[in-house]
């Protein structure tokens, strides 16, 4: 039996820390409305060390960082507009990184749908009174009161899980 490759192993890697990386990126968010700073730098710092590692080529690579450059002016749009934080832009652009740019059209415009319905139902917890136990709950308060923000990443993270299927690095296993 022959041992597994570096490719292999890095590709098994990246799909390990990319996950939970987002799941990690989503809870955070929901329960206390912020994206550390550091997540964002160490998924960065992953895809640069796993991209060369795992086999992707300098074409698709490239196209990750122009893909990622895209989504970040874009965002910076929408930051400066006020309709998303700082954090969430960060992590998009890190996200369509990863993803690789044949996946960013599909990865925003499931970010789009999943924020949408989420928005709805956020929208929805903020027009009614919590009953007993969940009052109690300060992540759901939060929540619920209106000015305390949106937790995009919650959009963010599923959809880039969604979309992981169907990039290199899960077509390496």
């Amino acid at each position: 039996m022959a041992a597994p490759s570096l490719e292999l192993i890095a590709s098994i890697l990246a799909v390990a820390l990319f996950s939970a990386a987002m799941v990690y990126a989503a809870l955070r968010d929901v329960l206390t409305l912020s994206i550390p700073d550091g997540l964002i730098l160490m998924l960065v710092a992953g895809w640069l060390l796993l991209a060369p590692a795992a086999g992707l080529t300098a074409q698709a690579m490239a196209l990750s960082l122009g893909a990622a450059a895209m989504v970040f002016f874009a965002t910076v749009a929408v930051h400066a507009l006020g309709w998303t934080g700082g954090s969430s832009m960060r992590l998009a652009t890190a996200a369509t990184l990863w993803l690789g740019g044949e996946q960013a059209g599909p990865f925003l415009a499931t970010t789009l749908l999943i924020g949408g319905l989420a928005g709805l139902v956020l929208y929805t917890l903020r027009s009614v009174s919590l009953p007993g136990r969940l009052a109690g709950q300060a992540w759901l308060v939060r929540l619920q009161s209106g000015p305390a923000g949106v937790p995009h990443a919650l959009a963010i993270g599923l959809a880039a899980l969604l979309t992981l299927p169907a990039t290199d690095w899960a077509g390496a296993l």
